[in-house]
């Protein structure tokens, strides 16, 4: 058999032999030489959006495969009004019941990327197959980002400090071991190791390490991390990463803590790369569907509670999992799952007056949240963070208790 020529030689070259990594240097020089196809041009937009996190071209990830999009809405006069509404706001129910966030997308670049995928079945035809991320691709940053250095000004950094050392509680994960857990200050270059039957990922260094953190990485590298999952060379991180609760970070936090990681001293520490063992399952929460905005979690105390639970990731510990699935609405707050080396169950923190927190002080509460001490004086275990939260000024402790009060009660 003859071999291929031209751009699909290239393509099968460098996508056989070096992998995906190799395509987009190949198709950087494609981009140069001026041969560069407005196909290839919204592979390399989807990348940049972040779609690769959760879509392939040729097979099923978290979302379809963009071949099968294409498949079904091909001939359909309105296809373009409605992905394009889609991308932009989000939905569900069309290809099971995970739903797609709303994106950070411009209408252009949405009805751009919604062409493109139109566009596969065609180019199937004609023998162009479009390579996507492979799972278990190695991290490596060079070909996708530049370093900057972090130029902002204070209160910026003062505040993304806040955040990731109280209600986010990074360290949690990316410091030490569980056997100094409550002792603060360690770097946060690398932490504990999550073995489960889809996945082994240990908490990566977020220290400015060139080589082993995140050193090359750019603040909107780390911003599409934290909210969309993926690094940026495309490959998912684990879903123990809370982002799906991370994107209702108002545009402001999402800054702060993005430049204040990028901030930090570096420490050189090699973390293993994650293993992928199956398809990866993305909740949705329903408080992370947008961004919360400034003017929301300042003017009512409740809605800054639900801010600041919802990054903190409250209910990623304290709802059930059924099969592996969280129903957020029914039984969020629930408690149940058991967590940590102690297996120790979750317990529940809604208002109901004997199951949850219904009959408890505003003190009993605020004790357990900031010193890990139980209404009837037992000590919480990991993962309950309250080393991090008792971080917290008082102003945010109080709408946390405000936001716990509006919990629906459930057995």
């Amino acid at each position: 058999m003859n071999k291929p020529s031209g751009v699909v030689a290239g393509l099968d070259q460098f996508i056989g032999v070096k992998g995906i990594v190799k395509f987009w240097l190949f198709a950087l020089g494609l981009a140069m030489s001026g041969h560069f196809s407005p196909a290839l041009a919204s592979v390399d937009l989807a990348r940049q959006k972040n779609c690769l996190a959760c879509h392939a071209v040729d097979k099923k990830l978290m979302g379809p495969a963009y071949k099968d999009v294409a498949a079904k809405y091909d001939g359909q006069p309105d296809a373009v009004d409605i992905l394009t509404a889609k991308v932009m706001q989000g939905g569900s129910g069309v290809w099971g019941s995970a739903a797609m966030p709303a994106n950070r997308v411009t209408p252009a670049e949405a009805k751009q990327l919604v062409q493109w995928v139109l566009s596969l079945k065609q180019n199937a035809l004609q023998g162009q197959p479009l390579p996507s991320p492979t799972v278990n691709e190695p991290v490596t940053k060079a070909v996708t980002s530049s370093a900057v250095k972090v130029s902002v000004d204070k209160p910026t950094l003062q505040r993304g400090k806040y955040l990731v050392e109280s209600v986010l509680a990074c360290g949690n994960c990316h410091s030490g071991t569980l056997d100094n857990f409550g002792t603060l200050g360690h770097a946060l270059s690398g932490g504990l190791t999550y073995d489960s039957p889809a996945f082994r990922v240990t908490a990566g260094n977020l220290t400015s390490d060139p080589e082993t953190g995140l050193g090359e990485w750019t603040v909107e590298d780390l911003k599409r991390a934290l909210v969309h999952g993926v690094r940026p060379n495309g490959l998912p991180l684990a879903p123990s990463m809370p982002s799906a609760f991370f994107r209702a970070l108002t545009e402001e936090d999402l800054n702060a803590v993005a430049n204040y990681v990028l901030s930090l001293p570096p420490v050189r520490n090699s973390i293993p790369a994650p293993v992928y063992r199956t398809e990866l399952h993305e909740e949705v929460y329903p408080d992370a569907q947008r961004p919360f905005t400034a003017r929301e979690i300042a003017t009512d105390q409740s809605t800054r509670g639900r801010y600041l639970a919802t990054l903190g990731h409250c209910m990623g510990c304290h709802t059930p999992a059924v099969d592996g699935v969280m129903d957020f609405v029914r039984d969020g707050g629930r408690g149940g799952k058991r967590l940590g080396p102690d297996k120790v169950l979750v317990p529940n923190i809604t208002s109901h007056p004997t199951a949850g927190l219904g009959g408890w002080s505003d003190a009993e509460i605020k004790r357990a949240l900031t010193n890990g001490i139980s209404r009837d004086g037992r000590r919480l275990h990991f993962p309950m963070p309250w080393p991090y939260l008792a971080s917290l000024e008082d102003a945010d402790l109080d709408a946390l208790v405000a936001w716990l009060r509006t919990l629906p009660p459930k057995e």
